[in-house]
């Protein structure tokens, strides 16, 4: 069961909540970057799955047996394959996307990866507030590849289920159950989206706690600002 999200959704967050109500695997996989298309190169090298599919990884990600969450480029290729086979796409304002990853940089991620926000701090390099990363992001064209990730799923022929990132932290449940129903899949209640990579508040509690626990504090200190970073 496949969602295709669009980077800095709340997806992992989605992906984990579903794998947890329902007793199932719920995973990522990188792609090999050989295989990445051209046209989407700044987002190629910042995440590590995008690729285009071919008929093996199309099979393995809309099993039915596990959850996936790909980010999935809208490419004539991969829009063909999987057309015609359910999908769950989620989405986010671009320019949101951008200031997200401004986020991730600002909270110190930038500092130990050498795709993701790494990437992103040195293709940023020396813009500091959100209207300087919006204009560079334009400039570059990671702007654009955003928007064409937008678009294209939005436009494209076949099945499937698009939701918005701000429908997901607004009515999770509603989004959840919808998605079950698409899957058919019992319906779950009472349900609260896993803190995993996008709660401000998870790490602002435990940098709280850290505080009061002096040890604590100087060993959690740089894993709340890395963690932090994924965070919407």
């Amino acid at each position: 069961m496949l969602i295709i999200a669009i980077p800095k959704s709340c997806s992992t967050s989605l992906l984990k909540t579903l794998g947890r109500l329902h007793g199932l695997p719920a995973d990522q996989i990188d792609i090999p970057s050989d295989n990445s298309p051209g046209d989407y190169r700044l987002l190629s090298e910042i995440h590590y799955d995008q690729a285009e599919l071919d008929d093996s990884l199309v099979c393995l990600l809309t099993s039915d047996c596990r959850f996936y969450k790909q980010h999935i480029l809208p490419t004539a290729n991969n829009r063909r394959r999987l057309q015609g086979l359910p999908t769950v796409v989620l989405l986010r304002q671009p320019d949101q996307i951008v200031l997200s990853y401004r986020r991730a940089v600002k909270a110190g991620m930038a500092q130990c990866a050498e795709k993701g926000p790494g990437r992103v701090h040195a293709l940023m390099h020396g813009c500091r507030t959100e209207a300087e990363w919006l204009r560079r992001a334009r400039e570059i064209g990671l702007l654009g590849e955003l928007e064409r990730f937008y678009t294209g799923w939005v436009e494209a022929e076949g099945e499937r289920l698009i939701f918005h990132y701000d429908d997901l932290l607004q009515r999770p449940g509603a989004v959840v159950n919808r998605i079950e129903d698409y899957f058919a899949l019992p319906h779950s209640v009472d349900v609260s989206l896993s803190r995993d990579r996008y709660s401000r508040s998870a790490w602002q509690n435990l940098r709280r706690r850290a505080k009061r626990t002096p040890v604590v504090g100087r060993l959690t200190s740089q894993l709340v600002r890395i963690a932090r970073a994924s965070m919407h």
